[in-house]
């Protein structure tokens, strides 16, 4: 016989899994300075794809010198979600162990990398 209330039941508390270990980076996915939503209209615009005309992953001085990269080397970027190759950027704007990557270029679908919550990554150099 309904209430209209909802029926709660009790679960068991199950910690999330580790991947620290495996997955050692925190994975930001945002907007770049130089384009909005998904850029189909920005990315259209030569004086905005002539500042930022594809993709990158952003890497921190400290991470970057550890692992042996440099701007615009290729590096493979993966998660137990997926994997994507995109050109590095060093810079000094995240911490070690955070690294960005914009949303804006349909070539490179990084939400394939990306779960609810704090996605964590793997950064190696390729060869």
């Amino acid at each position: 016989m309904p209430t209209g209330k909802g029926r709660l039941f009790p679960v068991k508390y199950r910690p999330p899994v580790d991947e620290e270990k495996d997955y050692p980076y925190i994975l930001l996915v945002g907007t770049s300075l130089f384009h909005h939503g998904t850029g189909e209209m920005s990315r259209k615009t030569r004086g905005l794809s002539m500042l930022c005309s594809e993709s990158y992953l952003e890497v921190s001085g400290e991470d970057a010198k550890r692992l042996g990269i440099s701007d615009n080397d290729c590096v493979c970027v993966r998660s137990a979600q997926g994997e994507l190759t995109l050109k590095a950027k060093v810079s000094g704007r995240y911490r070690p162990g955070i690294l960005f990557i914009p949303y804006h270029f349909s070539n490179i679908p990084v939400n394939m990398l990306t779960k609810a919550g704090a996605t964590r990554v793997n950064l190696l150099k390729e060869t």
